[in-house]
């Protein structure tokens, strides 16, 4: 490629000159010539607002002929290069006739028609499509498909594609299937299946009266493990019509699991894809984390049918339209199942994790970016998971009522069409007659706001004030970038930890809502007052409730109010939040002292709150455990400048051990409290509870391996645990917790697992991921495992349970080595999958929070990598990116 080329911009966005009204797909499988010939009858139709007579169609399949209303086009009408075909002169309507031959069995991108385990599979999102004909593969450009399947009979018994199906018949040795969408789609929702899968099936009864067929496929080996899944699409389908009046709009809803697939799943308009992982389950090899992730994912799939496939997206700089609208609907939906605390900080713990890390590296971008080389970089937590925060912000705003207001609103809107992110803010302001122009900054901005808080009290009047400054980060080239409206959720605590009610603000904007006050942050500074006839003393602020914004905030807490919060704050977010933040000081404070060659210490007083906060059995165990989890190294990164990643891959362990062993006995005493003897999933908080303590148990226990006592004592736990356990969940957790212990029983442990499941590709995406988080782990065991016969070098879940994992290894990957392994895996899986190279590439951006040492080590690799004679321009634009902020 010519590096550098073919950026898009926001700003360029124009219409088509053409339209599309149908298209018609035929694909003949000629399965023993590894061929399949396509054939793409499209209808076009002249923009009304374009004066050209040119349409430029997007391309990479082996191109045989081009009709225009049934009229072979020679050589000389057309013009075909860099993947563009170019025809002018056109009539305002016409037929176009395109017939293209692919070769599934050697395309190993998994994007367009590929072969995965003898079946023919599609991904087409978000420009897979033109790997199959030659189209205007753009998402505002919508058409009814109808699609006809012919392949032999005996060899493949799905033949599966979008909508409702038509019929089916039979020929000699081949079969003929034809499905028809009645929906306008574009081209990247479009799904083709050519397999021989086994399905379950069920029906579900719209609340309206329809009965709609629902039918989960995979390879016939796993027919046992799909039975959960179905469940979950019932929930979904309920939820949706209970919670916003969406109910299914076809005759069945499909979902086909794959064992190969660059992504978790996708949303095809009736025919969903999904990786393999995200559909097959059971005790036995599912954790308690795999099923509510499955819910969580099949959930996500099927909402986007509205949000996403009803109305999509006008450009890709849209992207957060239909993905961030979506997470928030699988985070609601999860949250209404189960336990809506947990589940919220488990999303804002991921969101920190990930997302505010991606903020402060060379990969920040705006929610909704200007520009781009290669749009599957822009799949990113910043558009998914920061995105979700945004909308979650309107309905902090409005309320549940005005956010469904303006959610109907929307779908009358604009059903049927492809939109941006200002017609959805406009939907929701129109819909409850508020002005939201300014909340649009959070989508052109990048960056996480950085909000200061300082408070005083007046005895005298009685009053109680805080201030806020908010600093919007300086990541990009928006100098002069503009203030967000923020919307910050407290409450108002006395000495016991008590909420103050009847609270009155008489300065600042609000709103009022049953259990707290939202105060709304529209400028630099912001002071709100508040008066009370209980506010005879000066209150502790209970700030950003329920992480009500993505921001950072900062108010000069004392470590005994951090306490008090933590034991009796109602807001379960900000008890978490508490915690984690003295978890995090603690951290940074034995840093230090390895940075300085002193010897580091923990809060006595910390270690008491600690354990009266985990014995508390008025919070649930699952909470508890939650609390408990370790911030990790990827999570510090915004914590400390300049890292040393050995001092502070160090430094976290330092912490566990001393929490492990300053409380050991009472680590001791919940394992036991919480033991089982029958697996139940409603029991997963217990368990979760349960095997944290483990965790702990054993980096007590770690830290004095040399002794005989503490052997025995790892011995018997670990190996009792491992042996009798009779569910994923506690075996895992064994593995989980050994995995930094350097003695036999580790090995022991990791082998036994490995001859017991190492033909179970899912659960072994488990064992590789385990490999490469391990502090044990060097370049020597990763080229072993690259090879290991479990391993399957094209296979996009193996590249990221064990390279990906491995980029997330601190202490490991951050060395010469480390840096040099995954630049040479880069550059060998850019040659034949450029998706996932670039996502492994982005590993590297971690390397700018670095010691300068370690920024040149990394900054060489890259380099190397940039070097290439041919680079994908997904690999291009993440390393360049990353290597020049490493100058």
């Amino acid at each position: 490629m010519n590096k550098g080329m073919g950026e898009k911009f926001l700003k360029d966005y124009k219409e088509p000159n053409y339209w599309v009204d149908e298209v018609k797909l035929t694909f003949n499988v000629l399965d023993d010539a590894k061929k399949v010939f396509v054939e793409t009858v499209a209808i076009y139709n002249k923009n009304r607002s374009s004066d050209s007579n040119c349409l430029k169609l997007n391309g990479e399949a082996a191109l045989e002929s081009i009709k225009v209303d049934g009229k072979l086009l020679v050589n000389e009408q057309f013009v075909l290069e860099n993947n563009l075909l170019i025809l002018t002169n056109l009539p305002d309507q016409f037929e176009l006739t395109i017939n293209t031959v692919l070769y599934p069995w050697h395309n190993k991108s998994c994007m367009g028609l590929y072969e995965s385990r003898g079946n023919l599979i599609t991904q087409c999102e978000a420009e897979g499509f033109r790997k199959i004909t030659y189209y205007q593969d753009r998402p505002d450009v919508m058409a009814k498909f109808t699609v006809k399947i012919i392949a032999n009979r005996f060899k493949f018994n799905s033949l599966l594609s979008n909508g409702n199906f038509l019929s089916i018949s039979e020929s000699g040795d081949l079969s003929t299937a034809i499905w028809s969408d009645p929906h306008k789609k574009p081209s990247y929702l479009f799904a083709l299946v050519v397999g021989n899968l086994s399905h379950i099936e069920d029906v579900f009864t719209t609340k309206s009266g329809r009965n709609v067929i629902l039918q989960i496929y995979s390879e016939p080996k796993y027919i046992d493990n799909l039975g959960y899944a179905m469940g979950c699409i019932k929930d979904a389908m309920t939820w949706d019509e209970e919670r916003f009046n969406l109910e299914y709009d076809l005759e069945r809803y499909m979902i086909v699991a794959t064992s190969d697939f660059n992504m978790g799943a996708m949303e095809n308009k009736g025919l969903n894809i999904f990786n393999a992982k995200y559909i097959l389950s059971s005790q036995d090899i599912s954790t308690d984390t795999d099923f509510i992730h499955i819910q969580s994912v099949i959930g996500h799939e099927y909402f986007h049918n509205w949000t996403g496939n009803r109305v999509t997206c006008k450009n890709w700089f849209q992207l957060s339209l239909k993905e961030g609208l979506t997470v928030f609907r699988d985070q609601e939906f999860t949250a209404d199942l189960h336990d809506p605390s947990v589940k919220r900080i488990r999303d804002v713990k991921l969101l920190k994790r990930l997302q505010f890390s991606e903020d402060a590296s060379p990969l920040a971008h705006p929610v909704r970016p200007e520009s781009y080389v290669a749009i599957d970089n822009f799949y990113t937590v910043t558009v998914y998971e920061k995105g979700a925060e945004i909308v979650r912000m309107y309905q902090t705003i409005l309320g549940k009522e005005g956010f469904k207001n303006g959610l109907r609103l929307y779908f009358k809107r604009h059903d049927g069409t492809a939109v941006t992110c200002d017609d959805f803010c406009n939907a929701m302001a129109d819909a409850n007659n508020v002005d939201l122009q300014q909340f649009m900054l959070w989508y052109s901005q990048a960056g996480t706001p950085y909000v200061s808080v300082k408070d005083s009290y007046n005895p005298v009047t009685f009053e109680y004030s805080l201030e806020f400054t908010q600093k919007i980060a300086d990541v990009d080239d928006h100098y002069h970038k503009k203030p967000y409206l923020i919307p910050i959720k407290i409450g108002l605590l006395d000495n016991n930890g008590h909420d103050l009610i009847n609270l009155e603000v008489v300065e600042g904007k609000y709103i009022k809502q049953a259990d707290s006050i939202v105060l709304l942050i529209d400028d630099i500074n912001n002071k709100f007052t508040f008066k009370s006839q209980n506010l005879s003393f000066k209150p502790i602020p209970s700030l950003l409730r329920e992480f009500s914004a993505p921001i950072r905030l900062e108010y000069n807490y004392s470590e005994s109010q951090r306490i008090l919060m933590i034991n009796n704050d109602s807001d379960k977010y900000n008890r978490f939040e508490h915690l984690q933040q003295v978890f995090i000081n603690q951290i940074k404070s034995v840093y230090n002292a390895f940075r300085l060659g002193d010897k580091p210490r923990i809060s006595k007083n910390f270690n008491y709150a600690l354990g009266n906060f985990i014995m508390n059995s008025n919070l649930s165990p699952d909470f508890r455990s939650l609390a408990f989890t370790m911030p990790d190294f990827e999570e510090m990164l915004i914590e400390i400048n300049n890292i040393n990643p050995i001092f502070l891959a160090q430094s976290i362990m330092f912490v566990e051990e001393e929490i492990g062993e300053s409380l050991f006995d009472i680590f001791v005493e919940l394992y036991n409290l919480n033991l089982s003897k029958k697996y139940l999933f409603e029991d997963h908080g217990k368990r979760a509870l349960k095997n944290t303590a483990l965790y702990y148990i054993v980096r007590a226990l770690n830290r004095k391996i040399n002794n005989n006592h503490s052997l025995q004592l790892l011995e018997t736990i670990a190996l009792g645990q491992f042996y009798n356990s009779d569910n994923m969940t506690d075996t895992m957790a064994v593995l989980y917790a050994v995995n930094d212990t350097n003695n036999e029983i580790r090995e022991l442990i990791f082998r036994e697992f490995y001859q017991k499941w190492n033909t179970n590709e899912l659960i072994m995406d488990k064992w590789f991921s385990l490999q490469a988080m391990s502090k044990l782990v060097n370049i020597n065991v990763l080229n072993k495992l690259l090879v290991d016969k479990a391993f399957i070098a094209t296979n996009p879940n193996k590249i990221y349970s064990l390279l990906n994992t491995f980029t997330s290894n601190g202490k490991c990957f951050n060395t010469e080595d480390g840096y040099s392994f995954i630049a040479d895996q880069v550059i060998a899986i850019d040659k034949f999958n450029p998706g996932v190279a670039g996502s492994l590439a982005c590993g590297f951006s971690q390397a700018s929070s670095m010691q300068e040492n370690f920024r040149k080590m990394a900054k060489s690799s890259i380099q190397r990598i940039l070097s290439q004679e041919i680079i994908s321009n997904n690999v291009f634009e993440v390393s360049n990116k990353i290597v020049n902020s490493l100058n």
